[in-house]
Order: C-alpha cells, then structure tokens, then sequence
C-alpha cells in the first residue's frame, strides 16, 4: 500500500489510545464504516515498535505474528505454504494443518487449477469466459469481487446535467445508489460477488 493511500485508508483516525494491555481506543473525526474492514485487511500489518525503532524495513523481510498459521515457505512467483500454529490462543483452531497459495499470473491456469481441485478458492475474479456455465468454478471465487459494490457512475445525461454530474462526483462512489443485496444475488454466479460488506 502506498503512503497516500494509507493515509486516505486511515484519514478517519484523529488519536489512538491504549488504557492498558489489552484495550485500543480509536478517536476519529466522523464515523467510517470501512475503518474495522481496513484494520483487519492484510495491509495492516502489526510489529513491535523495538522491532522497527532498530530497522524501520524490519517487515519486508521478518513476519511476527500469533495468528492461526505460521509461514512455512515460499518459492517466488510459485507458491508460499502456511502452517498450523500449535500456540494459537484457542487450543482447538485452526482446523486445517496448513495451506498452500499458488501464484500465477495466467487466468486459465488459475481456473484450470478450481476445476482440475487442486486449487480450492481463486482470491482474484476469473473473467466471465472462465466461469460461464460452471457456477461451481464461479462460487469459488473471492478477494476483488468484493469491490464490485464501489462503482462510479461515468455519465450523467446531457450537458445541462453538468452541475449535477459535478456534485456526483463529489459524493464518489455513489454506494447510496447501488442495490448492492440483489446485485450480491446476480453476479454470485458470474462474478463472485457473495457477501455485502463495508
């Protein structure tokens, strides 16, 4: 994530508080409803402050965590493996003994490897052409679908609309206008798009 965008990401936060070892308190200046989606996103990674304090790219190439799974391994532009974590707080999770990403840059590749099941989620939207007529292949899909929801209306009418278009595309994206349940209930089969969010 770029620097500007992190700072759009996060432009809702006026100050963070930590009243004792386990609480966070987050003032914002209005509410925002995607700020608890962007915590949880992979791109708000966590790291001890001693940690970046020594060497502020710490991160790039040390991964700290108490999450599910701890990293296994990665063969670049390949895979990366996952393991299950022994230490994970609740004693019975996960339920998976590790996972396995296969990376590719190829569409048919990726739908190959849902149909063929050697892959069995596709985090990135497959192009109609791979789905159509497999609504198994298509409700395993995931990840960019999500933003299906976050569409910008590009035109407005004729010039006269002009003042209109204007102030429209000042409240961007125009989510009011999206009936984004049945749009969820439409594009599930073609696009993926399953769960209405923030």
């Amino acid at each position: 994530m770029s620097a500007a965008s992190a700072g759009n990401t996060y432009a809702a936060i006026t100050s963070i508080e930590t009243p004792d070892a386990s609480t966070i308190v987050f003032k914002l200046k209005h509410p925002s409803a995607s700020l608890l989606v962007n915590l949880a996103s992979p791109w708000s990674v966590i790291y001890p402050k001693k940690y970046l304090d020594k060497d502020p790219n710490y991160f790039k190439t040390n991964i700290v965590g108490s999450g599910p799974f701890k990293f296994k391994s990665r063969t670049s532009g390949s895979t990366f493996e996952g393991e299950r974590n022994p230490d994970y707080f609740i004693k019975d999770r996960p339920y998976l003994d590790g996972y396995k990403f296969f990376v590719s840059t190829e569409t048919s590749a990726r739908a190959a490897a849902i149909r063929s099941g050697r892959a069995y989620i596709e985090f990135r939207t497959l192009p109609l052409s791979e789905v159509r007529g497999d609504p198994e292949t298509a409700g395993r899909q995931g990840g960019r679908a999500g933003y299906a929801g976050d569409r910008h209306l590009r035109h407005l009418g004729e010039p006269e609309d002009q003042a209109l278009h204007r102030r429209a595309r000042r409240v961007r994206p125009l989510t009011l206008g999206l009936d984004r349940y049945t749009a969820s209930r439409v594009l599930y089969p073609i696009a993926s798009l399953k769960d209405v969010g923030g």
